[in-house]
């Protein structure tokens, strides 16, 4: 019975050793490998997202002083009467104002659609951010100092609606630029864009087709 059983065993246990698992090392380091290009891919895609909403938040920051400098300029300027309003230089500044507004709009637009375009605009809204700031902190210190009937006196008005249409011509050029800058980008692809090295690449490709046309030619 004892050498029954001991046989029984033995067989049991040559059978679980012949089944037992064998590692493919080359598969699992594939696997391995697959496994980590996978994740550190999902980590740039959302390190790229967040990175993207990040600048369209920047810019939604830098337009928010240039929307209050618009709206003082509104408030300041229905204060006058109607002669003043009347005045070139008003129209103009209310003109520069509305259309402002329009482009602030359409860049928030455009930045919400495509916020990883948002990169190729921060230079242009860093400056927008200044311009308006600064002309909002003088617009406000003028009204404040002067009273709320500020732009009725002729002395400081004229070279206070001088200095409002001015600024607002750049803060408009600014505006035009930080647009055609997420435009073009788009047009000509993010990443061809954002790649440092394509004016050398351009020029190796240059060099590569002058060497095969010269060989070309030699060999005819």
């Amino acid at each position: 019975m004892k050498v029954l059983l001991t046989g029984l065993l033995l067989l049991v246990l040559t059978r679980a050793f012949s089944q037992q698992v064998v590692l493919d090392k080359a598969h699992l380091s594939a696997v391995m490998a697959n496994g980590a290009m996978r994740s550190a891919s999902e980590s740039l895609h959302h390190s790229y997202l967040q990175g993207s909403m990040d600048h369209f938040d920047q810019i939604k920051m830098r337009l928010a002083p240039l929307i209050s400098t618009q709206e003082l300029i509104f408030r300041s300027l229905s204060q006058v009467d109607g002669v003043l309003r009347d005045a070139l230089i008003v129209k103009e500044i209310i003109a520069l104002t509305q259309q402002n507004l329009t482009e602030a709009m359409a860049l928030l637009n455009d930045a919400r659609q495509n916020p990883q375009l948002s990169l190729f605009a921060e230079s242009s809204t860093r400056m927008l951010l200044n311009r308006s700031s600064a002309l909002y902190t003088q617009l406000a210190e003028f009204v404040l100092k002067e009273s709320p009937q500020a732009l009725i006196n002729h002395e400081s008005r004229d070279a206070l609606l001088k200095k409002i249409s001015l600024e607002l011509k750049v803060i408009r050029t600014l505006l035009y630029s930080a647009r055609k800058s997420m435009f073009w980008a788009q047009v000509n692809g993010f990443f061809r864009t954002v790649n440092p090295y394509r004016g050398f690449i351009a020029r190796d490709k240059q060099l590569a087709d002058d060497i095969l046309y010269h060989l070309k030619t030699i060999k005819k």
